[in-house]
């Protein structure tokens, strides 16, 4: 699992190093109009494993 400093640079390198990228919209379902937007980035580790 990827630990990530709380910087931009750090979060673009992961970004860089992933095997795939995935984005996703997300709406509450209880009336309220939240809304927001989410990345899912999966990278291999050294080994092989996810």
């Amino acid at each position: 699992m990827a630990h990530l400093d709380a910087t931009f640079s750090s979060y673009a390198d992961f970004l860089n190093r992933a095997d795939a990228i995935w984005s996703s919209d997300l709406t509450a379902l209880n009336s309220s109009g939240v809304q927001a937007s989410a990345l899912f980035a999966i990278g291999s580790e050294d080994d092989g494993t996810q």
